[in-house]
């Protein structure tokens, strides 16, 4: 009975355990997400602007796109967003002397 009890009260804890990370959790992506949003918000405002700037030997559009991208922007979206509006397929195509087209927000 006694090694019942104790079962009992460890699944117990166990399972208030993983319901209170659950919730950690969850609230964080929700702020995640929030926050996220918030920046693309803030940058709709904006006035977007573009720059060129010429790829230097052994750029990469990773490259690019961590250099320039606005801040609280995901870098990720920023390079899809260079790709898109360079037209650029694969990240192997860029070539030193080639110009690209970068935005950035006023």
């Amino acid at each position: 009975m006694k090694e019942t009890k104790k079962y009992h009260k460890r699944a117990e804890k166990r399972f208030r355990l993983m319901g209170t990370m659950v919730l950690v959790l969850s609230l964080f992506i929700l702020f995640l997400g929030l926050g996220s949003s918030h920046a693309q918000a803030q940058r709709e405002k904006q006035e977007r602007c573009y720059q060129s700037v010429m790829v230097s030997a052994g750029d990469t559009l990773w490259d690019l796109a961590l250099q320039y991208a606005p801040e609280y922007t995901d870098v990720r979206q920023f390079a899809e967003e260079l790709r898109q509006i360079n037209r650029i397929l694969r990240d192997d195509l860029l070539q030193p002397g080639q110009y690209l087209v970068i935005p950035y927000y006023q």
